[in-house]
C-alpha cells in the first residue's frame, strides 16, 4: 500500500470516527437520539475496522469488539431494568390512589 493511499485511508477513518462521536453527542435528543446513537456507534465500528486494515493489526478491531459487544448487552439490560422499575413505581402509586386516572396520567 502506497503512502498516499494509506494517508487517505487514515483520514477517511478519522472522519468516520469524528462523525460517529458527534452523532453520539446527540443521544439526548428525544426520538432522534436513539437513531443518532446507533448511527454513531456503527460509524465508530467502521472507523476501527478501517484503522485495523490500514495498520494491518487485526487485534485492534477484535479488542474493540470485545469491549463493545458486552457494553451494548449491559446497556440493554440496564434499560430493561429501568423500564421495569419505573413501571413498578407508577403502578404502586396508582394502587395507593385507588386507580385514579388523573394520577396515572400525571405519573406517566
Amino acid at each position: 500500500m502506497s503512502t498516499m493511499t494509506k494517508e487517505i485511508d487514515i483520514s477517511s477513518a478519522k472522519k468516520l470516527g469524528i462523525m460517529g462521536s458527534l452523532f453520539l453527542c446527540l443521544f439526548f435528543i428525544p426520538f432522534l437520539g436513539v437513531f443518532a446513537f446507533f448511527a454513531g456507534m456503527s460509524l465508530i465500528l467502521m472507523a476501527f475496522n478501517r484503522f485495523s486494515k490500514v495498520f494491518n493489526n487485526d487485534k485492534l478491531f477484535s479488542k474493540f469488539l470485545q469491549a463493545f459487544v458486552p457494553s451494548i448487552i449491559l446497556g440493554f439490560a440496564v434499560l430493561i431494568f429501568e423500564i421495569m422499575f419505573g413501571f413498578g413505581f407508577v403502578l404502586s402509586k396508582v394502587y395507593k390512589t385507588g386507580f385514579n386516572e388523573g394520577t396515572f396520567f400525571f405519573l406517566v
